[in-house]
């Protein structure tokens, strides 16, 4: 068996040498950038070139002593120590201020340098392999220390201290402006998630909006949608309740044609490196611009209130949604509703590190009249939405339709319907205290606040008529309350 070429260098693009050269050419420049180059490069091992690598160092002790390097400067301190020729020379230094970097390069620059670096140790890793290979070594064993090397380099951050930005440099970064899947609820990129107990409609909700997204119809009736491809990883009911749920919305040879792939009770677990890289292949095979998860609790094996467990699944997934450019928005179970923690922030299941980790976070409750309310609880890109209430409708035919209208409407409704119903059918004549409208309301679940801006809605509009009524206190004295009454007018 022929040995492994150790001759790396030419297997390196020529990319990062010119990254090189145009680096250590505006350090010698005086770039704006020259903080950022030393932080994020280091102490320049990342550097191919012997000769840049002497230059960069002598770059970094002249500014760690207050000196300012340039290229004279660090020409003659070359020349005092012997070492000018070692780096090239006059005229190398020259070329190296004339290929030097313009600021707006330097973190491209940066990153393709510290990219090319771990590349060389990577080959140098499986040339060393293919050594041990040829020498008859244990192939299991070789195999492992190759693996393992290479997680290494994976995770390594070849930089010797923190890169960091003066207020100028941040405020000359371009941001791309934030792109929504769902118009002002779901981003494009975002790791999301809708939360409630269970049997609330949780997974009606996520197959209407991967049936909203894979068509580029609205969700929910009321929502735009970016139209792309869907990915649904479903470790929960099974292919028969899956297909017998979708049926119920959609028609089958409408749901043919839509770019949705099912994963369905595979056994996925995203806190191993397996199961991540699986997730990772399968967002790429599919192209998929929306994954959905159902359940949270199903995809890990780790500890829900551990903050250390629930990091790596948490992590793994805020950073697939960045780096492929998709949402992610599993299904989670919330805690039961108790007097310590009745807010949607604290009834989400688990550690505090799983909400933490949300761009967006939908909890879910049930209606009495089986409506599902949805709070809009977090959205770190935008505003939160004020709360919806979803109605499942079923026609004759067992197709289900999600519509969506904000509580505040519905509520409003609700509380003009009650108001209507005390009033009419009575005397004339016969005039309602305004508390006893009031308490009325409250027991349909409508705020004090709704029911009063109703209240005065239906006064302005000509409905209602109001007037000062005395009425005796329990202490043998009066008070005074608003009453109301359908106007005469208004009954005939």
């Amino acid at each position: 068996m022929r040995e492994p070429s150790e001759n790396i260098e030419n297997l390196m693009p020529t990319l990062a040498d010119r990254a090189e050269r145009a680096l250590v050419g505006a350090l010698l420049d005086c770039s704006q950038k020259k903080p950022h180059i030393l932080a994020t490069l280091g102490n320049g091992q990342c550097l191919r070139s012997a000769s840049l690598r002497l230059i960069y160092s002598v770059c970094q002790e002249m500014q760690s002593e207050g000196a300012q390097p340039n290229a004279g400067s660090v020409a003659d301190w070359l020349e005092r120590r012997g070492r000018l020729e070692e780096a090239g020379g006059w005229s190398f230094l020259a070329s190296l201020v004339a290929d030097s970097a313009i600021d707006a390069n330097v973190e491209q620059h940066c990153r393709e340098v510290q990219r090319a670096y771990r590349g060389r140790q990577a080959q140098e890793a499986i040339l060393g392999t293919l050594k041990k290979f040829a020498s008859g070594g244990d192939s299991d064993c070789v195999t492992m220390e190759l693996k393992d090397r290479l997680d290494q380099l994976s995770k390594d951050d070849h930089t010797t201290t923190l890169a960091v930005l003066s207020t100028s440099e941040l405020l000359d970064q371009e941001v791309p402006s934030k792109k929504w899947l769902v118009e002002g609820i779901i981003p494009s990129n975002g790791f999301c998630m809708i939360a409630g107990e269970s049997g609330v409609g949780k997974t009606w909700l996520l197959q209407e909006l991967g049936l909203a997204v894979a068509s580029g119809r609205s969700w929910l009736g009321k929502f735009a949608t970016t139209k792309g491809k869907v990915l649904f990883i479903d470790e929960e009911s099974g292919i028969a309740l899956l297909k017998e749920r979708l049926l119920k919305l959609g028609e089958p040879e409408d749901l043919r044609n839509l770019p949705i792939h099912f994963s369905v009770l595979a056994g996925l677990k995203i806190d191993t490196a397996e199961g991540r890289e699986k997730l990772r292949e399968a967002i790429k095979k599919t192209e998929a611009s929306l994954v959905i998860i159902d359940s949270f609790v199903r995809i890990h094996s780790g500890e829900e209130n551990s903050a250390t467990d629930m990091s790596k699944v948490t992590e793994a997934l805020s950073r697939m949604a960045r780096e492929l450019n998709c949402a992610i928005v599993p299904a989670h179970h919330a805690r039961k509703k108790s007097l310590a923690s009745n807010e949607p922030g604290q009834r989400l299941r688990g550690t505090s590190e799983i909400k933490a980790a949300l761009d967006v976070h939908l909890f879910v409750t049930k209606c009495k009249n089986g409506a599902i309310r949805i709070e809009h609880e977090k959205a770190r890109f935008g505003k939160t939405l004020e709360p919806m209430l979803v109605q499942l409708q079923e026609d004759a035919e067992g197709r289900i339709q999600l519509t969506c209208s904000q509580e505040s409407v519905v509520k409003a409704e609700d509380a003009g319907r009650v108001i209507e119903g005390c009033l009419r059918g009575r005397d004339p004549d016969e005039w309602v205290f305004r508390r006893d409208l009031e308490a009325a309301c409250e027991e349909e679940g409508i705020s004090k606040r709704i029911f009063a801006e109703k209240l005065k809605q239906m006064v302005a509009e000509g409905k209602l008529e109001k007037c000062k009524q005395s009425q005796p206190t329990e202490k043998g004295g009066t008070r005074t309350l608003n009453a109301y009454r359908w106007k005469r007018a208004v009954l005939q």
